[in-house]
Formats: structure tokens, sequence, C-alpha cells
């Protein structure tokens, strides 16, 4: 796990993805805890992480990259996915079962 310091003190915390992950959450600490920022797909890792050094200068928390997969993906945003469910073609449903269960690379 990478950390990386940046100007003004500071730090993105970048986790390293695994063969299985296919996204990128952005994790920004707040007094109160953590809070997501938003979530990327995999391939933009190396976009994600130069945003994230560039908002960690003036964050008081450090910026957390943290590679899941789509499983864990779809746990986190069940709620919203639900919605969003019935209005996706068929392919495009069966291709997410597939990312779901592992199947899909």
């Amino acid at each position: 796990m990478p950390v990386h310091h940046v100007e003004n003190g500071g730090m993105v915390v970048a986790y390293e993805p695994t063969p299985a992950d296919r996204f990128v959450v952005v994790i920004i600490g707040t007094p109160a805890g953590s809070s997501d920022l938003h979530t990327v797909p995999l391939r933009r890792y190396d976009e994600v992480l130069a945003f994230a050094k560039k908002i960690a200068t003036w964050q008081h928390h450090p910026v957390t990259l943290l590679p899941i997969t789509a499983k864990e993906y779809v746990e986190r945003n069940k709620a919203s996915l639900t919605e969003l469910w019935g209005e996706l073609p068929q392919d495009v449903r069966e291709t997410a079962i597939a990312a779901y269960e592992g199947r899909y690379q």
C-alpha cells in the first residue's frame, strides 16, 4: 500500500488492485469519519490517483483509494442499482451478473 505525501502535509493512501478488482472508491477523511467521494472503473486508476493527490493538498485527513470487486460494488450500491436494474437491456444484465459472479474478465 503506497502512501503518497503531497504539498501542505496531505496524504493519499493508495491500495494496490488485485486481479479481481474492477472499481476504485475514492474515500475522503472528515472530522466525523470517512466518506465515499465517488467510484470509478479500475481502468481509470492512474487518473483517479492524480485527482486524489490534487485534492489531498487541501484535505486535513488522508484521501484513500480502495480497489473493489464488482460484487463489492454491487453490495455497496444495492439501493441505487435496484432502481436501475429494471431499465437495463437483457445483455447488460447478463454481463453484470457474470461480473458479479466473477465470470466476466
